[in-house]
Parts: structure tokens; C-alpha cells; sequence
């Protein structure tokens, strides 16, 4: 009974249109990575829970490990200990249902490393931290999140159960009250869902317990009083889709019993053939960086971001005019947007406008003189203009505050190859190469087409 159960629970999981938002944007590998160590991790604790012996110890370090490797991949592992003690409490029979807290503590201490490695940072963390908060999408206190969040989770659970109008990047409006006909409903939901957990407890259906609240923990770093940039994105929904796919595929085997066998695999034929018809739907959207942010721009027309990113796929593919339109609506939305204003220069120079490039130049400088890609943008001016001390003089002071910018590094070794300065030229290289490895064909191809 188990095994029909457990595979439709994986295929629910595995053809949801939702889960193109982790799978298909190569971006948000880190969650899928972060998922597979979560729900490792609570599998070998359960089984160490419930062996002996050298068994139990080899079940238990997997699940350090898997712990480890969790934290490692992203920040919303960080609630992996709470998944773990509800398993305990919900899902081990009775006569172990109390936690041993010598075996729970070395998890709660190996998730504090996420807050500890988020103090230390990096360079490359510092600079995307920069380049992303120059956007000007604003700030949201930690209440209007909290009260946007109430919201955001009935949307969570629209999309869950009927995945239509999917979108990368929602034009999403901020809650600043408690009392917000919105909120109050989205509040209200929660609770109601939260009692039927408890319900469901006391009845003795600890499964379906621990599910509904397995699916509040995976969701309780990005969905709470922490604010983040975005209040809501779809690859969120990763590991939360476990409590989804396993919740529809135990009412599946609760229907199946009670009814004939081709009405349930009628039913469940209809089902998996929706979802995965609605992803080969999704996935023809994320063809390219075009089509996405097409899409994007369709559904958050007032939103500024979808058109910059628009623009900004077409400016790659040398379409200027269509792109200079899209930034100029960017420009409309939000009039300070740094990567339009960049964007916008880019292009004029690439059309010979240098007069009207250096305008946008200008509004970005006023917007942020120290903004990394107008420097870096300012040094290739420098460099194509003949005043290349100048350019190494305004690459120097770039990658001392962002020693993360690899392109800064890579553009400094190419000018003191061309000076002659062979010893500044690899010492450049070498740092560039070591920020990405992957440039070491581009750096070699480069060099040798200058000799």
C-alpha cells in the first residue's frame, strides 16, 4: 500500500509546474541542493531513531552530514532542527516520542553556522549585496513583511492547487496593516490550517499533522519576521512541495481505497497529465532570458525590474532599439534605476551617441558614484580612449573595495599586458582566474588575439 502511495507523491513532486521556478532557473540550484540534504537529513534521523548499535551511529552521522551539506546550500536550512524535533514528537512511536536532546543539540548547533557565516560574509557577497540593493525595489520593514506574508501564503497555496499565471517576478504589494481586509483573511487562513494540524493530532492522524506543520517550518525563514528584498518568489515552494506531494498522494490512497480502481487511476491520470502539461507550458517560457522576461513584463506591467531585466536580454543580443525602449519604461517606473541608466548608456555608446551616453553616465554617477559597473564602465571608456593609467587608476580603486569583481580584475590584466607590465598583467590574470575558473579559456583567447 505504501509503494503506490510514495510513487505518486514523487511524480506530484516532480512534474509541478511550480518547481520550474528551482529547476529550470539554474540560479536556484542552491534550493534544490538544500531540499535533497533537508529531507536527507530528516530520513537518517528518523532512522537512527529508531536502530541500535553500529546502525544507529552510522544513521546519525549521514544525518549530520546531510545537516552540514543543508546549511551549506542555502539559508532556509536553518530550520532543519524544528523539522527534526517535530518528527520526534509526531511521527516516532509513542514510547520514543520525547526527544534525546544529546542527539538533537549537535543539529540546532551546526544551523547556527548560517547566521555565523552571514556575519563574516565576503567580498563576492558584499559586492552583489551592493549591486542588488542600488536596485531601487526599497526597503520593507520587518512588520510589513510579517503582515505581507499573510497574504503571500494564500497565494502560495493558489498556486499549489491550481499552478495558472505563473510569474517570476510578482508585482506584489506591501501591507503596513494588521487590519487590512488582506491580511486579516490571510491571517485567518493560517490559523485555520495550523487548528486543523492540531486536529488532526489529536485523532491519532500524526502524519497528516506533522505534514501541515512540516510545510509552516520550510517556509518559516523566507515567510516570517525576517524581511528579504523580494516578499514573494516560486522557488520557495521546493522543499514545501514535500508536505504538498505526499499530503495529495495519502488522500489518493485514501480515495483509491473507497473506490474502483479505474476511477482512481482515472483521477490520477488526469491529475499527473495537468501538471505535466502545465510545465512543458512553463518550460517554453524559460527558453531564454527573452521570453521570460517578456512573459514577466506581461504580468507585472508597473513593475520596473521586469522591464530592466527585458531590456537587459535584449541589449545582449544586440536588439538596441527594442532594448532602449524597455529601459526608457524602466526609467519611467523608477527614474533612479542604476542598471537602466547603465544599460541606457551602454546603448548610445554602442549606436556612437557618446554625447547621450555620457548623460546617462552622469544620472547613474548622481545615482551612485562608486556603483561598480558604472566604474568598471568609466575604466573601459578610459582605456578605449588611450588614457589607460587613468583606466588602472579607476580599476585599482574598484577592486580594493570589491575584490569580487572579476571582470575588474581580468580588464586591469589585459591593459598592463598591452604597457608591457607582464609581472602586473599575470598577477591580474591570476586573480580574475581564480574568482572564476571558467574565464581562463576567454582570458587565453583574449591575450593572443592582442599578440
Amino acid at each position: 500500500e505504501c509503494i503506490p502511495v510514495a510513487w505518486v507523491a514523487a511524480m506530484v513532486f516532480a512534474l509541478h509546474p511550480l518547481q520550474t521556478a528551482a529547476v529550470t532557473y539554474i540560479a536556484q540550484r542552491c534550493a534544490i541542493f538544500a531540499a535533497c540534504f533537508y529531507l536527507a537529513a530528516c530520513f537518517f534521523y528518523g532512522l537512527s531513531r529508531t536502530l541500535a548499535g553500529r546502525k544507529k551511529w552510522l544513521a546519525y552521522s549521514a544525518a549530520l552530514l546531510c545537516s552540514l551539506a543543508a546549511v551549506f546550500s542555502k539559508e532556509n536550512s536553518f530550520t532543519l532542527p524544528l523539522a527534526l524535533l517535530l518528527m520526534d514528537l509526531l511521527l516516532l512511536p509513542r514510547e520514543k516520542s520525547l526527544p534525546e536532546l544529546k542527539f538533537f543539540w549537535p543539529f540546532v548547533a551546526i544551523s547556527l553556522l548560517i547566521p555565523f557565516n552571514l556575519w563574516l560574509g565576503s567580498g563576492s557577497q558584499k559586492l552583489s549585496a551592493v549591486v542588488r540593493l542600488a536596485e531601487p525595489s526599497g526597503q520593507i520593514s520587518a512588520l510589513h513583511y510579517f503582515y505581507t506574508q499573510a497574504r503571500v501564503m494564500i497565494t502560495y497555496w493558489r498556486l499549489l492547487l491550481i499552478p495558472l499565471r505563473q510569474n517570476i517576478d510578482y508585482d506584489y504589494p506591501i501591507y503596513s496593516s494588521f487590519l487590512h481586509p488582506e491580511v486579516l483573511s490571510g491571517f485567518l487562513c493560517v490559523i485555520v490550517v495550523a487548528l486543523i494540524g492540531v486536529l488532526f493530532l489529536r485523532k491519532g492522524k500524526r502524519l497528516a499533522s506533522f505534514l501541515i506543520f512540516f510545510y509552516f517550518t520550510a517556509l518559516l525563514v523566507e515567510s516570517s519576521f525576517l524581511p528579504i528584498q523580494d516578499v514573494i518568489f516560486e522557488h520557495r515552494l521546493y522543499l514545501p512541495m514535500f508536505s504538498y506531494s505526499l499530503g495529495i498522494a495519502l488522500v489518493w490512497g485514501w480515495a483509491r481505497s473507497r473506490s474502483p480502481t479505474f476511477l482512481s487511476v482515472l483521477a490520477l491520470s488526469l491529475l499527473l497529465g495537468s501538471l505535466g502539461f502545465l510545465t512543458w507550458q512553463r518550460n517554453q517560457v524559460w527558453q531564454s532570458n527573452i521570453s521570460l522576461w517578456t512573459d514577466a513584463v506581461t504580468k507585472s506591467p508597473l513593475k520596473a525590474r521586469p522591464h530592466n531585466s527585458l531590456g537587459q536580454a535584449l541589449l545582449a543580443e544586440g536588439r538596441y532599439k527594442e532594448a532602449l525602449i524597455e529601459l526608457e519604461k524602466t526609467l519611467a517606473l523608477s527614474p533612479r534605476y542604476m542598471n537602466a541608466l547603465l544599460g541606457c548608456a551602454r546603448i548610445y555608446r554602442a549606436l556612437g551617441e557618446e554625447k547621450k551616453a555620457l548623460e546617462f553616465y552622469e544620472k547613474a554617477r548622481r545615482v551612485n558614484a562608486e556603483h561598480p559597473e558604472l566604474e568598471y564602465d568609466l575604466a573601459v571608456i578610459a582605456s578605449e580612449m588611450g588614457r589607460e593609467e587613468d583606466a588602472l587608476a579607476i580599476l585599482g580603486r574598484l577592486v580594493k573595495k570589491y575584490p569580487g569583481f572579476q571582470r575588474g580584475w581580468r580588464l586591469a590584466g589585459m591593459i598592463s599586458l598591452r604597457k608591457g607590465h607582464l609581472a602586473k598583467a599575470a598577477t591580474f590574470m591570476e586573480r580574475a582566474v581564480r574568482l572564476k575558473p571558467e574565464m581562463l579559456r576567454l582570458i587565453i583567447r583574449s591575450v593572443l588575439f592582442m599578440k
